[in-house]
């Protein structure tokens, strides 16, 4: 905008307040160069009473001591709407007093140095009276307005010169820098007011001021153009986060393909070591013993007990090399489950942090798009500012306004200094993840212990659903199941009548998985791992808990352990609860209150593997052998029950049940053959009626209190199901 631009080309935004969308009143200057009325910057002072941010480019500045007033009017703005009011009363025709007539006539034309409205006859009075000649070239007209050719050059000439605030009748020629460019006339240059500021001539100041601005504006548009490359530079990063992002992502996924399959492969090569090391054993041991056998039958006669010895020798070693073997199986298949779930909390947690540095990112250029475009826009301003003020051609407007322009083009150069930064550089995150992703792994996993969970499956609704099932129970004539859903895993009891129908189904909530055990009635006797026990009624949803961390520590001393079975008194409505590591059995009340318990000999039992009740007595699988023992109320074993014999080498119980007509259930697994079995027997707990052959994965029992039917988890070509298997009925 040239001196000889025409005020009518002039933004009717530009002279409109952003806050309040009408015409500036009393416009204010903020240091930033944004204007606002001064009712519209009074009210955001009273929110920001100290740091007060514009609203337009965000740039804060300290309010002064004077509040609203400290801050500057602008004067070159007031002038502009001086005038746009002026030309909207020509153009309308108002009628208004004329200062000549004192008659309300339409005004015709306003005199700035009266500062009052003309009818057309007075303004030919006023240019045609040499007494008022000096009024002439400060006379605007209709024609001029309508001829629409004024400048802001000759708006700034009609004005008369700013008169001294100290001697009114005097025009100011002169500008007191040090009183903020104050217009002063030559009288004040010689007083005691301004002694020793610094005055200088206008014309003089002006000039100055003006080439003070067009350096400031030069350095700003050089400026400007490295700020538009930057915000450029910031719009299309987005997208190269996004590709970022997902190459590592690709990446991270490939790699976890890869080391799952590593995995797999070394499972399988430590399996067929396994079953290799059994062949052979059992191949050696085959072999042995047909020796020893072809030997102690050639020699039966002489050397009996000798060949004997021997035989049981390499049958002892035997079952120990397979114990070993198996052990050391167990462990290597540990340690590639805990390696697998490694990788995979590893890959679930990269995936999160990639995902959390791609929202930090996208966020951070955001905001540094929102601050340049807003420096962006300070540049805008200051440009059409300086290019209105000096468009104006007024000295008194250069010596008032470009100071304030120079000082916020200042403000903002400052700003700008800081560089823009590389945004090519990767982040710590991704150089971790791309070259060390082993050390991240060892260090968010170190802590964790990974166990093995069996899935076993209910009947025909469970299994539809894909429910988990920890245990299950039929007491009252209903089979209770204890699982956890598939997708939400929430753990829940869901009742079933004896022909798999569900009846209803119930939120819990469970520490571990719990085993469970009837009890009396409708209630189930519950033990949750490591401490807590509990009674829940199926019908009303009623939870009874104890924590029994206290009685175990008082039995155990320093040993850490968790419950390891459970089992209840119908007669004397107790609860008898066993621990791992520990001959010890705790004994509770149908309250829940601690009773005392029962010491096991440990040189037999050094704990117990599980636990039932039949008739006063107490059954125990050993979880240190291969032996059942029935034992008193004291504890002392009454006698034994083993299946281990020189055909059947290696028999071990896993679970132990009864029925209200005192038979015992016991579940075992021939070690040598990996089969299993279940065995009926008598109410003297001795003699074995019946043995049935079972489902490897058959080894959850239940009995019914009604029906007399044995039921048991079963699981039949890697599909989980739950069978109700009738073994026998109540014998006659």
């Amino acid at each position: 905008m040239d001196s000889k631009s025409l005020i009518e080309d002039i933004d009717e935004k530009f002279c409109q307040c952003c806050l309040c969308l009408e015409q500036y009143k009393e416009p204010k200057l903020l240091p930033c160069l944004h204007r606002f009325c001064k009712n519209c910057l009074e009210n955001l002072i009273q929110v920001n009473p100290e740091v007060l941010p514009c609203p337009i480019c965000r740039d804060e500045c300290t309010v002064p001591e004077g509040r609203i007033d400290g801050f500057k009017t602008d004067f070159h703005m007031t002038n502009i709407i001086e005038f746009i009011e002026l030309r909207k009363s020509l153009e309308g025709g108002n009628t208004r007093e004329c200062i000549g007539c004192s008659k309300k006539e339409n005004i015709f034309a306003y005199c700035f140095k009266c500062n009052s409205f003309l009818c057309a006859m007075c303004f030919e009075y006023h240019k045609s009276n040499n007494m008022l000649k000096d009024h002439r070239s400060h006379i605007l007209s209709l024609r001029d307005v309508e001829s629409g050719n004024i400048t802001l050059e000759k708006l700034e000439s009609l004005k008369e010169a700013p008169r001294c605030k100290t001697h009114p009748e005097n025009v100011s020629q002169l500008c007191c820098s040090t009183c903020d460019n104050l217009p002063v006339c030559i009288t004040c240059s010689y007083g005691q007011r301004h002694k020793d500021h610094k005055i200088y001539d206008v014309i003089d100041l002006a000039n100055k001021e003006k080439d003070t601005l067009s350096e400031n504006l030069a350095l700003l548009n050089n400026s400007k153009d490295s700020l538009y490359d930057t915000i450029e530079n910031l719009k299309r990063k987005p997208s190269k986060i996004v590709t970022d992002i997902n190459k590592q992502m690709q990446h991270l996924q490939s790699k976890y393909k890869d080391d799952v399959t590593a995995i797999e492969l070394k499972r399988n090569k430590k399996l067929t070591q396994k079953e290799t090391a059994e062949i052979e054993a059992k191949s050696h041991y085959e072999k042995v013993t047909k020796s020893l056998r072809e030997r102690m039958a050639f020699e039966i006669k002489k050397a009996k007990e000798r060949y004997h010895e021997s035989f049981v020798k390499e049958k002892q070693e035997y079952e120990n090399r397979l114990i070993r073997i198996r052990e050391n199986q167990e462990k290597e298949e540990a340690a590639l489950d805990k390696e697998d779930q490694v990788i995979e909390i590893h890959m679930k947690k990269s995936k999160e942090a990639l995902k959390e540095e791609e929202k930090v990112k996208l966020n951070s250029n955001s905001k540094e798009l929102q601050y340049f475009d807003n420096a962006f826009k300070r540049i805008e301003n200051l440009n059409t500012t300086a290019s209105c003020i000096l468009s104006a051609n007024n000295i008194w407007t250069f010596v008032q306004c470009i100071p304030d322009v120079c000082l916020a083009i200042k403000s903002l150069l400052k700003v700008m200094k800081i560089e823009c930064k590389d945004l090519s550089q990767p982040t710590a995150l991704q150089t971790a993840v791309s070259n060390h992703p082993e050390d991240i792994v060892e260090k968010k996993t170190s802590q964790i212990t990974l166990k093995h969970d069996t899935l076993i499956v209910s009947i025909d609704q469970i299994r539809a659903e894909g429910w988990k099932v920890f245990d299950f129970v039929s007491i009252d004539n209903y089979v209770a199941i204890f699982g956890e859903t598939k997708t939400l895993k929430r753990k829940f009891i869901s009742l079933h009548s004896m022909s798999g129908n569900l009846i209803r189904k119930a939120k819990m909530t469970f520490c571990d998985k719990p085993l469970c055990v009837g009890f009396k009635k409708s209630i189930i006797a519950m033990a949750h791992k490591p401490k807590v026990i509990a009674l829940f009624d199926i019908f009303n949803d009623e939870l009874r808990k104890k924590n029994v961390k206290e009685n175990i520590e008082d039995t155990l001393a320093d040993i850490y352990t968790s419950i390891n079975c459970i089992a209840t008194d119908y007669t004397n409505s107790r609860i008898l609860v066993g621990c791992y590591y520990s001959s010890f059995l705790l004994m509770y009340d149908d309250k829940l209150n601690y009773s005392g318990g029962i010491k096991l000999p440990a040189s037999k039992i050094q704990y117990p593997g599980d636990i039932a009740v039949s008739k006063g007595d107490i059954i125990v699988c050993g979880g240190n052998n291969s032996i059942v023992f029935v034992v008193n109320i004291k504890g002392q074993i009454i006698h034994e029950i083993d299946r281990n014999n020189l055909d059947q080498p290696l028999q071990i119980p896993i679970e132990v049940q009864t029925d209200e007509n005192g038979h015992v259930y016991v579940s075992w697994h021939d070690a040598s053959s990996d089969d299993y079995s279940i065995v009926m027997y008598d109410e003297n707990k001795t003699n074995p009626i019946l043995s049935r052959p079972l489902n490897g994965n058959a080894w959850c029992l239940s009995t019914g209190t009604e029906t007399q039917k044995l039921m048991m988890i079963d699981g039949n070509s890697g599909i989980l199901l739950l069978q109700e298997v009738v073994i026998w009925n109540k014998p006659t």
